[in-house]
């Protein structure tokens, strides 16, 4: 399943780590390399921005209205070419890519 907002790499690597806890590891690179091909190269619908899956980063649950949310954001320092995106601001402990998961998080 990949979900609105979702970078389909991301999506294909989780995926791929679940099924290898339960089964067998399947991310192969042959393998991982031709899936990732028909997801981005064969289907209209999906965009694919990047060809490198981010550490994702669990922190936590966050409760609203009894509603539990699962805090996650992905780590663009692990991708060389996305680091160049996550460009400092105002706060030291922050950065552009931070800013805009905190956001994209809040608007849910």
């Amino acid at each position: 399943i990949i979900y609105e907002d979702e970078e389909p790499v991301d999506a294909l690597i989780k995926w791929g780590k679940e099924a290898a806890r339960k089964h067998h590891p399947i991310v192969r690179e042959p393998i991982y390399n031709e899936i990732f091909d028909e997801l981005c190269n064969k289907t209209d619908k999906l965009k694919c921005t990047r060809s490198r899956a981010w550490e994702s980063l669990k922190m936590g649950t966050m409760t609203y209205y009894g509603v539990p949310f699962d805090i996650e954001f992905f780590n663009p320092d692990v991708d060389p070419v996305s680091r160049n995106q996550c460009y400092s601001t105002d706060d030291k402990y922050s950065n552009h890519c931070v800013e805009n998961a905190a956001d994209k998080f809040c608007r849910r």
